[in-house]
């Protein structure tokens, strides 16, 4: 039996709804030699038949169930284990992919010998299809020139040079085999050790620029929708993070790249949890924060300076209204450029049609204009939502204010506080 030339890792949850259109791109690749490795973790619908009925009728499908449900990381590992191909690829059972996708990666990987393969990807709303540019998942201004390079190559920054999800990655399974690394068996930010290791030990890192894979997001039953109920996971990820860099001698070298990705990725889980899990996770932060003595001048940008400065000196409720504060300045300033926009699309459309440009280049120019229409629409929506997202959580804060002071405790205890006051 031929072995195959790339794997594909798809760890699979109650996708009875969406997982046949994803898999059916990966079925449709005009590579053919391939294995497809789906684990399924104990899905409770139909998702199971449906995986055993594409295995039993196509070959390249083998089909894994998981007695309990373990989670997207020990999924991954599991199919890690399995699998036999050259190069291994770990999707998301929501992600679609070009046709030609295996093809492009594995030409390209070959060509290069590559230990990591880096690719364009791009976000797509599950609800509305919605496609968004996702231009900042490759860093070109942090990358070095040459078109192979190493982990070393990348001077500054190392962890904002690219994203710490496996999907727009595609890897040399030999050479991840003799490191012996593995995902993080943790229910959310399971992806961030394993990706961002396997990048720092690689001597041969390619990028290829080309968009060929779409990230859902926004679905309602997918894992980043979730993670107030394993907020902790970020830190179990940033610690482990932390341990492999001392282990292997890194932590020196990296460490003002390390302690600034710390502050973007606690901000970014700050800034977008919700609910009661909030406040615990905001003062986690800034224990964890704390242990790390970071100076000002330790941080490279300005946004990360002053968030240091919020985290250590205000209250999660504080910190709430000053975000609260910032969101409305900013939906202020986008909404008239908005409108500027929509005038000008109109204008151009109007002049157009009277004018005698050729018809191509009406449609040119009014899908240029629609396109920069729809990003500042998208830019407002999202600080919008954060917005409103932020009036929730102040709303629950000073809900839990008010009902400590009403109780019969913060009452009974008014005069000690009054005398505590005199002693500090």
């Amino acid at each position: 039996m031929v072995s195959p030339v790339v794997s594909v890792v798809i760890p699979v949850y109650n996708g009875d709804d969406y997982f046949p259109t994803v898999l059916e791109c990966v079925l449709n690749q005009t590579l053919d030699n391939i294995e497809i490795i789906i684990i399924d973790d104990c899905s409770t619908d139909n998702t199971n038949a449906y995986i055993g009925d594409v295995a039993s009728r196509d070959p390249r499908v083998l089909a894994i169930r998981n007695d309990y449900s373990l989670g997207a990381g020990a999924s991954r590992n599991i199919g890690l284990s399995q699998a036999r191909g050259e190069y291994i690829i770990f999707l998301d059972d929501d992600d679609i992919i070009d046709v030609d996708m295996l093809l492009r990666l594995y030409d390209n990987a070959k060509l290069n010998d590559a230990d990591v393969l880096v690719f364009g990807s791009e976000f797509i709303n599950w609800n509305t299809k919605e496609v968004i540019d996702t231009p900042w998942t490759i860093r070109n201004d942090l990358l070095p020139v040459a078109s192979i390079f190493s982990s070393c190559d990348i001077k500054k920054d190392f962890f904002h040079a690219f994203v710490w999800w496996p999907w727009d990655k595609f890897y040399n399974r030999e050479r991840i085999i003799k490191r012996g690394l593995r995902f993080q068996e943790i229910r959310t930010s399971n992806d961030l050790l394993f990706t961002s290791t396997q990048m720092l030990l690689a001597n041969r890192i390619a990028v290829l620029p080309n968009v060929l894979i779409q990230h859902s997001i926004l679905r309602s039953g997918s894992l980043e929708n979730t993670r107030f109920k394993s907020w902790e996971c970020a830190f179990e990820a940033l610690s482990g993070l932390k341990q492999f860099l001392v282990s292997h001698s890194l932590y020196e070298h990296r460490k003002n790249d390390y302690i600034n990705y710390v502050l973007s990725f606690l901000k970014w889980n700050i800034d977008t949890i919700s609910g009661a899990a909030f406040e615990p996770l905001f003062i986690q932060s800034r224990m964890f924060i704390l242990d790390l003595n970071i100076s000002e001048s330790d941080v490279y940008e300005s946004d990360l300076v002053n968030f240091l400065s919020d985290l250590i000196s205000l209250q999660p409720v504080d910190y709430l209204l000053k975000s609260r504060t910032e969101l409305y300045q900013k939906v202020n300033r986008l909404e008239p450029v908005l409108n500027k926009t929509l005038r000008r699309l109109n204008e151009t459309s109007d002049s157009l049609v009277k004018s005698n440009e050729s018809k191509a280049n009406k449609e040119n120019m009014i899908r240029s204009l629609n396109q920069e229409n729809s990003l500042l629409e998208a830019s407002l929506c999202s600080e919008v939502k954060k917005n409103m997202d932020t009036e929730v959580k102040l709303s629950n804060a000073l809900n839990y204010i008010k009902s400590i002071e009403a109780s019969k405790i913060w009452r009974g205890t008014k005069g000690l506080r009054s005398i505590r006051k005199w002693f500090l």
